[in-house]
């Protein structure tokens, strides 16, 4: 993998938020690929930033993961649509750098402010659990599935989450309107923060190196 940095000068903290501690790539299941939207901007020469998403697709639980970068100094805000990205219901999506986000109906546009050196959200879907999974909270593709291996949401969420050889604690984080009830099995829950103003939660998983631990979620009703 090419990542960009001079001989000699990589950036390690940059550099682990793409692989795991055993150097495997943690990615997405496509490439990269500007919205519709953008095309349509662009022949109007309009001069907008180029917005592009990626995607990780579990079993009916897609995560988009999407960027945004400016051409040119003056047009500084751009937009997107959840619906654009193939959600029918309600989502969250999360201002990566910013760390901060905000729970979405799909035909509502996302508007926001690129900086100069772009806009990166992740974007889940909120399904019958009430839950929302942003996964890895170090990873860039958080929900890839050299990380996590599964997600399902039938009325509790589901994820499988794998821990490379050497690794027995992993920070995860997620989405929920009201105080989440989460259990492991194979691993152990620990440090779990719920923030009821921004409504996000995290918690460190602690497991056996090379396990592939299950973790589910319930919003409490």
């Amino acid at each position: 993998m090419g990542v960009g940095d001079a001989v000699g000068q990589f950036d390690r903290t940059n550099l682990l938020q793409v692989i795991r501690s055993d150097g495997v790539i943690v990615k997405p299941d496509d490439s990269i690929t500007p919205l519709d939207s953008t095309y349509v901007a662009k022949a109007n020469n309009r001069g907008s930033p180029i917005v592009a998403a990626a995607r990780t697709r579990h079993e009916g639980v897609t995560t988009s993961y999407v960027f945004a970068f400016r051409q040119t100094a003056e047009q500084r805000t751009a937009s997107f649509l959840p619906s654009a990205l193939g959600y029918k219901g309600p989502v969250y999506a999360y201002n990566y750098f910013d760390r901060r986000g905000q729970y979405v109906e799909p035909g509502k546009v996302i508007e926001f402010v690129v900086p100069d050196d772009g806009a990166y959200w992740i974007v889940i879907p909120i399904g019958p659990s009430g839950v929302g999974f942003l996964g890895d909270a170090s990873k860039f593709v958080s929900n890839g599935k050299n990380r996590v291996a599964r997600i399902v949401d039938t009325g509790t969420l589901r994820a499988r989450i794998v821990f490379s050889p050497g690794e027995a604690r992993m920070h995860l984080y997620g989405f929920s309107r009201v105080k989440p009830v989460i259990h492991a099995t194979r691993a152990a829950v620990e440090n779990l923060v719920y923030d009821s103003y921004t409504q996000l939660f995290q918690f460190d998983l602690v497991a056996k190196p090379s396990t592939k631990p299950m973790v589910t979620f319930r919003a409490m009703r």
